[in-house]
């Protein structure tokens, strides 16, 4: 990474110019080259990520959500379909949990969705009360 020094009152640079991309991290105004990330697609990567939509969409009260469960005995990942969305008392189940566990009743969701992506990885189904 480059360090941009600039004159006095001159502005600040930000975007790309070229394969160089200028940006401000802690008040320094710094450059680099631009990186293309890397997208291989591969079975797990497109699982988890529908995995991590779906029980985002279930946590909101959307129904009928596609999952993705590993199963382990053909080594393949397979579809499973939500039909039920979550309850409120189930819900406020993983509510208590995260004051108990000593987060703000926000962090539910993020337990809710961590806890049941690692288990379809797994190969079991998920949790809907903690």
């Amino acid at each position: 990474m480059a360090k941009v020094t600039m004159p006095l009152l001159s502005g600040e640079v930000r975007g790309k110019v070229g394969d160089i991309v200028f940006f401000r991290r802690y008040g320094i105004q710094l450059a680099r080259m631009r990186t293309i990330p890397t997208n291989p697609k591969t079975a797990k990567q497109v699982a988890v990520r529908t995995n991590l939509s779906g029980l985002s969409k279930l946590w909101k009260g959307e129904e009928n959500i596609i999952l993705m469960k590993y199963n382990p005995a053909s080594d393949e990942w397979e579809d499973i379909t939500v039909a039920n969305s979550l309850t409120d008392t189930e819900r406020q189940a993983w509510e208590a949990e995260a004051r108990m566990r000593g987060k703000p009743v926000a962090y539910a969701r993020l337990l809710f969705i961590g806890e049941n992506v690692r288990l379809l990885s797994m190969g079991a189904y998920i949790k809907r009360v903690p």
